[in-house]
């Protein structure tokens, strides 16, 4: 199964969702993941939680998200990246252009975590916070300053010397303020 069909099979069972009697809304993910990505899902079990949950992904500001990944090279110094994208719709790749340019904007910040040396090669366990969304953000970043994620083919080593199914990348904590209570949740 895969996971909007597990979530809603959960709901059904805890007596959270009936659709037999709910006829015009399904749960649904409030935020994605790109393809090969790991990690937390946002799920709105009803109309209104998912209409303010979209809204606070919209509001870039109202959410906090943090990724774990591994990076080929040594990071040595964490890292603001601000840029703006393009995206080729046909081949889904993105390019980088300089903050003058036209496109959408985007904003990364990477920190090292852990640095290692294997076989000869060096990479660095990262830790990445985006403060924009945008469709492969994180991958096109770090390979734009020579730290491709990896695993990926797409903007990394396209021969994946590592034989991984994927980039190495992880959605690990998402935060933001409960709509309802103002609580933090995290």
């Amino acid at each position: 199964n895969h996971l909007p069909t597990q979530l809603i099979d959960y709901l059904i069972e805890n007596g959270d969702y009936n659709p037999r009697t709910e006829t015009t809304f399904v749960p649904a993910p409030a935020n994605r993941l790109d393809r090969n990505t790991t990690g937390l899902v946002i799920f709105g079990k009803n109309a209104a939680a998912l209409q303010k949950l979209n809204r606070i992904i919209r509001e870039k500001d109202q959410i906090h998200k943090l990724y774990l990944t591994i990076v080929a090279g040594d990071l040595e110094r964490p890292v603001r990246l601000r840029a703006k994208m393009t995206k080729d719709e046909t081949k889904n790749m993105v390019s980088v252009l300089s903050e003058e340019g036209e496109g959408k904007f985007m904003e990364t910040v990477a920190r090292p975590l852990l640095h290692a040396s294997w076989k000869g090669r060096e990479y660095t366990l990262t830790e990445v916070e985006i403060l924009t969304g945008r469709t492969h953000q994180i991958r096109v970043h770090m390979a734009s300053i020579g730290h491709p994620l990896l695993g990926d083919t797409v903007y990394g080593n396209a021969k994946n010397p590592y034989k991984l199914n994927g980039q190495t990348l992880h959605a690990m904590t998402i935060g933001f303020i409960h709509p309802t209570t103002g609580e933090y949740l995290e």
